[in-house]
């Protein structure tokens, strides 16, 4: 009994170890592939700060996808496709720290709305729309005040824009371990992906109501976020930089505001501020959907696409 005991023993362990040696192999495999996708689909320039990234996807009028916390030029490219189509040509930027793009001594929201300015330069684009998801908004709004002649109206989905979000200690401790290990967000997005619904802004009855073609995307979105270590720089400075003070009153360009009542991670109140503040302002509210607009996708590209066919037209005649 002995014997079998010790066999049994030695049997179990070669499997665990086999099992731990698959799953790690499989971890290395798909992060080696994550590096690869990120690398061949985009491009550098040089610009007075150093290397900005960014990537180009369609034809037609310019839009400068800006990605939020957690993202890259790669965020910007999946989230615009759903929201704005193919019928614009969608250039996204990987703001500073994210991915292959400097991350400046003093980063702020109105630097890095100089940093794209100087890539519109680069790409011989004199005014483009340009369209701010989630952390990506304060830079928005900035690139609007600072540079409005070359702003053919901006686009606000999910926003930053007057309130940062509360971040609970447990959410922080959360962030700061996932982004801070390859390892352990592979493991826990491959086989536990529902426990990041919540903090990635999906709300609870949202979650119950998912489609499987719904999960399936949600799924693809959750590992597209590896490397989080290639992230890692740009989320410590999203939860860092938050002077959000501007002159509201001063912001005349034309301004579209998407955001869904039900929003876990950016509060509401921020759109409401929008629509109460903003001089040109048109808005499109959404009792459901979350962070990240489920089942709405519809609905807001044919709101996208009528506010830049309107407003494209509009700033060509002035």
């Amino acid at each position: 009994m002995k014997k079998l005991g010790l066999f049994f023993g030695i049997a179990l362990s070669i499997l665990a170890l086999y099992i731990a040696l698959s799953v790690y192999m499989n971890y290395r495999r798909e992060l080696a592939q994550d590096r690869v996708r990120l690398s061949e689909n985009s491009s550098v320039i040089t610009t007075s700060l150093g290397p900005i990234e960014y990537a180009i996807a369609g034809q037609g009028e310019p839009v400068i996808v800006i990605h939020g916390a957690g993202g890259g030029y790669d965020q910007g490219l999946l989230l615009s496709e759903a929201w704005v189509g193919k019928d614009f040509q969608r250039i996204a930027v990987s703001r500073f720290g994210y991915l292959r793009s400097v991350m400046p001594s003093q980063p702020s929201y109105a630097l890095q709305a100089d940093i794209i300015a100087e890539l519109m330069d680069s790409l011989s684009i004199e005014r483009a729309a340009i369209m701010g998801v989630s952390a990506g908004g304060p830079s928005t709004i900035q690139f609007a005040l600072r540079h409005p002649r070359r702003c053919r109206g901006i686009i606000l989905v999910s926003a930053i824009i007057h309130e940062h979000p509360m971040i609970s200690w447990y959410l922080n401790l959360t962030l700061d371990m996932l982004f801070n290990s390859d390892f352990l967000y592979w493991m826990l997005v491959s086989y536990f992906p529902s426990s990041f619904n919540t903090p990635f802004g999906i709300p609870a009855d949202v979650q119950a109501a998912l489609t499987p073609a719904q999960r399936d995307s949600i799924s693809y979105f959750l590992h597209s976020v590896l490397p989080v270590s290639m992230r890692r720089n740009g989320v410590a400075a999203d939860r860092k930089v938050d002077d959000l003070t501007f002159p509201p009153e001063e912001l005349q360009s034309s301004v579209l505001v998407i955001h869904a009542e039900d929003d876990n991670i950016v509060p509401y109140a921020n759109a409401e501020y929008a629509i109460e503040k903003f001089p040109r302002v048109q808005s499109l509210t959404l009792k459901t959907g979350g962070h990240l607009l489920i089942g709405q996708y519809h609905r807001v590209r044919q709101t996208v696409n009528w506010f830049l066919v309107k407003h494209i037209a509009t700033s060509d005649e002035q």
